[in-house]
Protein backbone atom coordinates (compact mmCIF):
# COMPACT_ATOMS: atom_id res chain seq x y z
CA UNK A 1 0.00 0.00 0.00
CA UNK A 2 1.72 3.20 -0.69
CA UNK A 3 -0.51 5.74 0.16
CA UNK A 4 0.76 6.34 4.35
CA UNK A 5 -2.38 6.95 5.57
CA UNK A 6 -4.29 3.49 3.93
CA UNK A 7 -1.21 1.88 5.06
CA UNK A 8 -2.08 3.13 8.83
CA UNK A 9 -5.28 1.70 8.67
CA UNK A 10 -4.44 -1.93 7.09
CA UNK A 11 -1.01 -2.90 9.16
CA UNK A 12 -1.55 -6.44 8.43
CA UNK A 13 -1.47 -6.06 4.70
CA UNK A 14 2.12 -7.09 3.86
CA UNK A 15 1.04 -10.23 5.47
CA UNK A 16 -0.62 -13.44 5.08
CA UNK A 17 -0.86 -16.01 8.55
CA UNK A 18 0.66 -19.74 8.01
CA UNK A 19 -3.02 -20.72 9.59
CA UNK A 20 -4.89 -18.98 6.65
CA UNK A 21 -2.25 -20.78 4.33
CA UNK A 22 -2.71 -24.28 5.82
CA UNK A 23 -6.85 -24.16 5.31
CA UNK A 24 -6.02 -21.95 1.73
CA UNK A 25 -4.01 -25.39 0.85
CA UNK A 26 -6.70 -27.60 2.35
CA UNK A 27 -9.36 -26.25 0.49
CA UNK A 28 -7.57 -26.29 -2.70
CA UNK A 29 -6.80 -29.96 -2.12
CA UNK A 30 -11.01 -30.92 -2.02
CA UNK A 31 -12.20 -28.27 -4.79
CA UNK A 32 -11.42 -30.85 -7.86
CA UNK A 33 -13.73 -33.17 -5.92
CA UNK A 34 -16.49 -30.67 -4.81
CA UNK A 35 -17.16 -28.58 -8.09
CA UNK A 36 -18.49 -31.61 -10.10
CA UNK A 37 -21.40 -31.63 -7.08
CA UNK A 38 -22.18 -27.79 -7.73
CA UNK A 39 -25.39 -27.51 -9.36
CA UNK A 40 -26.46 -24.20 -9.49
CA UNK A 41 -25.57 -21.38 -11.89
CA UNK A 42 -22.26 -20.33 -12.22
CA UNK A 43 -20.45 -17.12 -13.38
CA UNK A 44 -16.46 -17.46 -13.22
CA UNK A 45 -13.94 -14.53 -14.39
CA UNK A 46 -10.54 -14.54 -15.04
CA UNK A 47 -8.11 -11.65 -14.71
CA UNK A 48 -5.92 -11.97 -17.64
CA UNK A 49 -2.96 -10.67 -16.09
CA UNK A 50 -3.03 -12.90 -12.40
CA UNK A 51 0.43 -13.38 -11.05
CA UNK A 52 -1.59 -15.26 -8.31
CA UNK A 53 -3.68 -17.88 -10.12
CA UNK A 54 -2.68 -19.55 -13.57
CA UNK A 55 -5.02 -19.22 -16.18
CA UNK A 56 -5.25 -23.12 -16.83
CA UNK A 57 -6.29 -23.51 -12.90
CA UNK A 58 -9.18 -21.13 -13.42
CA UNK A 59 -10.19 -23.45 -16.69
CA UNK A 60 -9.97 -26.40 -15.27
CA UNK A 61 -12.00 -25.51 -12.18
CA UNK A 62 -14.85 -24.26 -15.06
CA UNK A 63 -14.45 -27.81 -16.41
CA UNK A 64 -15.37 -29.46 -13.51
CA UNK A 65 -18.45 -27.57 -12.28
CA UNK A 66 -21.24 -29.66 -12.63
CA UNK A 67 -23.23 -26.65 -13.56
CA UNK A 68 -26.22 -26.75 -16.42
CA UNK A 69 -25.55 -23.06 -17.10
CA UNK A 70 -21.68 -21.76 -16.14
CA UNK A 71 -20.42 -18.49 -17.92
CA UNK A 72 -16.63 -17.94 -18.65
CA UNK A 73 -15.39 -14.64 -19.00
CA UNK A 74 -12.17 -13.14 -19.02
CA UNK A 75 -10.81 -9.03 -18.56
CA UNK A 76 -7.48 -9.55 -19.75
CA UNK A 77 -6.23 -6.19 -18.52
CA UNK A 78 -6.54 -6.90 -15.18
CA UNK A 79 -4.81 -8.67 -11.97
CA UNK A 80 -5.74 -11.23 -9.16
CA UNK A 81 -7.66 -8.53 -7.51
CA UNK A 82 -10.11 -8.01 -9.95
CA UNK A 83 -13.06 -5.45 -8.29
CA UNK A 84 -9.12 -3.28 -7.45
CA UNK A 85 -7.71 -3.05 -10.84
CA UNK A 86 -8.34 -1.46 -14.04
CA UNK A 87 -11.91 -3.55 -15.29
CA UNK A 88 -13.02 -2.90 -11.57
CA UNK A 89 -16.21 -1.30 -12.75
CA UNK A 90 -16.66 -3.51 -16.43
CA UNK A 91 -16.32 -6.17 -13.38
CA UNK A 92 -18.86 -5.44 -11.14
CA UNK A 93 -21.28 -4.05 -13.70
CA UNK A 94 -20.99 -7.49 -15.24
CA UNK A 95 -21.14 -9.67 -12.05
CA UNK A 96 -24.70 -7.06 -11.30
CA UNK A 97 -26.24 -8.08 -14.77
CA UNK A 98 -25.24 -11.84 -14.37
CA UNK A 99 -26.67 -12.15 -11.38
CA UNK A 100 -30.00 -10.25 -12.50
CA UNK A 101 -30.42 -12.26 -15.10
CA UNK A 102 -29.81 -15.43 -13.31
CA UNK A 103 -31.75 -14.84 -10.18
CA UNK A 104 -35.77 -15.78 -10.19
CA UNK A 105 -36.01 -13.26 -7.97
CA UNK A 106 -34.37 -10.30 -9.25
CA UNK A 107 -36.10 -10.70 -13.18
Amino acid sequence: IQDPELKKQNPNYPYFPTRALLQLLALMRRTPEVLPKVKANALVIEAGRDKVVAPEGVRSYHALLGSQKKDYLVFPESGHDLLLDRDREAVAQVVRDWLIANSNRLQ
